[in-house]
């Protein structure tokens, strides 16, 4: 950029400009004359502007005095002349862009952000349970910013509903980032589930009795709807969405124990616990595989729901042996089997037809 080209010719302009709005002021021209006057002026820079600008030199200087000019007149001049004044006189002693940056974003955080997102995405790989959120619960109790804005990425990248706990506590983060990061990372987790329903309602209407289509369309909305991160009418309906899928799923496959399982768990968080007793007994009934201690566990809890408390205490007490044969059982399993069984550690034979290890 020819610095004395510019100031000379924005002091011309500069004067040129005001001479024309004198010539208005005094009513020694017309507005349209003064507005060609001003659009030559105008010109004055912004041709060598275009001519900079296609030999690849630099032009910005140009193009913000051409629009100053254009819209401020003399006074976008001044103005324009005063900012690459003062740009002339700091630009040796101000700190470049570059390094400004790298002072507030240093590459051993990027280093550390790579490093944390392999340990995270590292141990939710070898756990083979997502539902084991406590490194995510750790982080946004106890990280920094960028562990957290991490936290959030990966989670987001590889989303389950047992993850929604943790985006909930980061909505309510104290850093501002940190929310607004987790509500987009909540309206992205939305949008994958809304494309996610057009696609499977879609394939369902070309096979509408698939139960593999049927079965993934219920596990969709049943998943969705224990993330919580939907509204309670929106999860009931999504529920109930899933409910449907899961019973027409369960009418072609009987003998199918996990969509059984998923069946009986969705009917119990909806509350329907009759249908639940029901479809259990009759399943049970029906079936030549055993019951695991959580189907007998889900069972009680059905009828403890329903009232039927001395079918309740007959379960509790015939089953008391089955359900804390391992070491490693539930203590307060055995305290509510205990109180409604009446027994203390007997050993008596099941109500239900099972064995001692669990399917």
């Amino acid at each position: 950029m020819n610095v004395v080209a510019l100031v000379l010719l924005g002091s011309i302009a500069c004067v040129l400009d005001l001479f024309v709005v004198y010539l208005l002021d005094t009513k020694q021209i017309t507005l349209i004359w003064f507005l060609f006057l001003h659009l030559g002026v105008v010109l004055v820079f912004l041709l060598p502007a275009i001519y900079f600008f296609k030999k690849g030199r630099e032009s910005k200087q140009w193009f913000l005095i051409t629009i100053s000019t254009a819209f401020l007149g003399p006074l976008g001049v001044v103005g324009s002349l005063f900012c690459m004044f003062v740009y002339l006189v700091v630009r040796h002693s101000s700190t470049p862009f570059e390094k400004w940056y790298t002072q507030i974003f240093p590459e051993r955080e990027l280093v550390e952000h790579d490093q944390l997102f392999a340990k995270l995405e590292r141990v939710h790989s070898n756990q083979g349970q997502v539902e084991n959120i406590v490194p995510f619960q750790e982080v946004f109790s106890f990280g920094s910013l960028i562990q957290k804005q991490t936290a959030i990425a990966l989670i987001t990248k590889r989303f389950h509903p047992a993850f929604s706990t943790i985006l909930k506590m980061a909505v309510r983060d104290e850093n501002n980032a940190i929310r607004v990061q987790a509500a987009s990372a909540i309206a992205h987790i939305e949008n994958q589930f809304t494309t996610r329903s057009v696609e499977l309602g879609l394939t369902l209407k070309k096979d509408q009795e698939n139960p593999e289509i049927l079965y993934s369309i219920a596990k969709h909305y049943d998943d969705y709807a224990f993330s919580g991160l939907a509204d309670r009418d929106s999860m009931d309906n999504y529920r109930k969405q899933a409910l449907q899928a899961y019973r027409k799923v369960f009418a072609i496959w009987k003998d199918d124990k996990t969509i059984f399982e998923s069946l009986i768990r969705l009917l119990l968080r909806s509350d329907l616990c009759k249908e639940a007793v029901t479809t259990i007994e009759q399943f049970i009934a029906n079936s030549k595989e055993e019951p695991s201690k959580k189907m007998v566990l889900w069972y009680m809890e059905a009828l403890y729901r329903e009232k039927q408390y001395g079918k309740l205490r007959q379960v509790a007490r015939q089953n008391y042996q089955y359900l804390t044969s391992q070491i490693n059982h539930s203590l307060v399993v055995r305290e509510v089997l205990e109180l409604w069984g009446g027994i203390k550690h007997e050993q008596t034979a099941p109500l239900l037809p099972v064995s001692s290890t669990d399917p």
